[in-house]
C-alpha cells in the first residue's frame, strides 16, 4: 500500500501541521510507503487575497495534484487542509484518477466560515443550518471580512453542490461530539462514512518528581482560550497558579500577576519545560469556550497523568470523564469553576492519586502513536477494500 499525503500548511504552524508530520513519520517508521504534497498559503495580505480568489479551483493546484498522482501513484490519498491553497480542485483530481479519498476533518470549516464555529468570544452555530451562512457573511466571522467570509462561503457551497465533497469516501473526525455536530448539520454527509480517529503524540519519559499545589493553564492567551474567565475564577481566591503561554491577551495576565502573588506567569517556554510543569502541577485548568478540535496539550497531560478541571463542552466532553481524569465545570459560570477547584483541593491525596493514574491510563488506552496509526491503517485498507468492490 503507497499512502498520498496532501496537506496546505498554515503561515504560522499549528496543531494540524504537526499532526501531519508525526502521522507521516509515524506510516515511514513501520515502513508504509508514504509520498507528501505540500501546498503554502501565502504571506502578505495581497497575495492572501488573490490565492482565496482561485480558491474556488485552483488550476496551478490541479496540474500539480494531477503531475504528482502519476509520479507517486499513490493507493490511497488522505487530505489533510486544501484551504485555501490546494483548494477543493486537488478532490477532484483524486477523484478523476479513481484513487480512493480520506479526508481529516480538524476543524468545522465546511460548516462555517470561522472553522471555529465561535464569534465575538461565543459560539456561533447559525450556519449548522441553511444552505448558505448568511448570517457568517453579515457578521464578517473570516478575517473580520465581507468579502473574505462570503467567498470561502461561495466555495464550499459551491463544491457542495457541485458534488466534490461527495467524491471523498471516508470522513475523519477528531471526537464522537464532532462526529455528532457534522452529523447533525445541514451538510450532506453519510453517517457511515465518517471514522473518530484522534490525534496522538508519542509517549513522554515521566521524571520521579513531586506534585505541587498549583494549577496550571498552557495556551495561547487569546480570549476563545477562557483567559478572561480563567483569571477572573481566581481572582480573590488562595489558589495558586501557574500560566505559559502568549498572546493578545497578555496584559491582562500580567495585571493579575502584579495584583495577585499566587499568579506565577512564565511566558512563552519550550516543549520540555512545559511537560516538566505538567508533570509538577495539581491538575491543568483548560477555560476553553468553544468546542475546540482534539487539543494535543489535553494529550501531553493525560500522558503525563496529570487530571484537567475543563469547561463542559465540545472535545472536552469527550476528552475528560468528570470524575475519572478530570472535572467539568458550567462554561457558562465563573462561580461553578471555582467550586471544582475548591474540590479538588478538598480531595484527599489518595483520591487524587486515582485520578493521576487514570488519566495516565487516559493516554494508554487513546492516544498513543501505535493505538493511531494501527487505527488509521484499517481506515486506509477499509477504504481501498471498499473502493476496489465497488469498481
Amino acid at each position: 500500500m503507497k499512502v498520498g499525503i496532501v496537506h496546505t500548511n498554515y503561515i504560522k504552524k499549528g496543531g494540524e501541521d504537526v499532526v501531519v508530520e508525526q502521522e507521516t513519520i509515524q506510516l515511514r517508521d513501520r515502513n508504509i510507503d508514504t509520498s507528501v504534497l505540500l501546498f503554502q498559503n501565502p504571506k502578505g495580505k495581497a497575495a492572501q487575497i488573490t490565492g482565496m480568489l482561485s480558491s474556488l479551483f485552483n488550476v496551478a493546484s490541479w496540474k500539480r495534484m494531477n503531475k504528482w498522482m502519476e509520479q507517486e501513484k499513490p493507493d490511497i490519498i488522505h487530505i489533510h487542509n486544501w484551504h485555501f491553497s490546494a483548494s477543493p480542485s486537488v478532490i477532484m483530481a483524486a477523484s478523476r484518477k479513481g484513487i480512493p479519498v480520506v479526508h481529516t476533518l480538524h476543524n468545522f470549516r465546511l460548516l462555517c466560515p470561522s472553522g471555529l464555529l465561535l464569534h465575538n468570544n461565543k459560539l456561533f452555530l447559525d450556519s449548522l443550518k441553511g444552505p448558505f451562512p448568511w448570517q457568517a457573511v453579515f457578521k464578517k466571522v473570516y478575517h473580520d471580512s465581507f468579502f473574505q467570509t462570503f467567498w470561502l462561503s461561495l466555495t464550499v457551497w459551491l463544491h457542495k453542490n457541485m458534488g466534490t465533497f461527495k467524491n471523498i469516501d471516508r470522513f475523519i473526525v477528531l471526537t464522537g461530539n464532532a462526529k455528532k455536530i457534522f452529523t447533525s448539520s445541514s451538510f450532506p454527509m453519510d453517517e457511515s462514512k465518517i471514522d473518530i480517529k484522534p490525534n496522538f503524540i508519542q509517549d513522554i519519559q515521566l521524571s520521579p518528581v513531586e506534585r505541587g499545589n498549583n494549577f496550571l493553564f498552557i495556551g495561547r492567551l487569546a480570549p476563545e482560550k477562557g483567559i478572561d474567565i480563567l483569571l477572573e475564577a481566581f481572582d480573590g481566591t488562595d489558589f495558586e497558579l501557574t500560566i505559559i503561554g502568549e498572546g493578545p491577551l497578555e496584559h491582562l495576565v500580567e495585571k493579575a500577576m502584579q495584583k495577585n502573588p499566587k499568579i506565577r506567569y512564565l511566558g512563552f517556554q519550550a516543549r520540555p519545560a512545559i511537560l516538566t510543569e505538567l508533570q509538577k502541577c495539581s491538575a491543568m485548568v483548560f477555560p476553553s469556550i468553544w468546542y475546540e478540535g482534539n487539543p494535543l496539550v489535553i494529550i501531553e497531560a493525560l500522558a503525563c497523568g496529570t487530571p484537567i478541571i475543563s469547561s463542559r463542552m465540545g472535545a472536552m466532553e469527550t476528552m475528560i470523564r468528570d470524575g475519572y481524569n478530570g472535572m467539568h465545570y458550567d462554561p457558562e459560570s465563573v462561580e461553578d469553576f471555582r467550586n471544582k477547584l475548591k474540590t479538588w483541593q478538598g480531595m484527599y491525596a489518595t483520591e487524587r492519586n486515582i485520578m493521576y493514574v487514570n488519566a495516565r491510563e487516559s493516554y494508554v488506552t487513546t492516544y498513543t502513536a501505535e493505538k493511531n496509526i494501527e487505527q488509521l491503517l484499517l481506515i486506509y485498507k477499509s477504504v481501498i477494500n471498499e473502493k476496489s468492490r465497488l469498481t
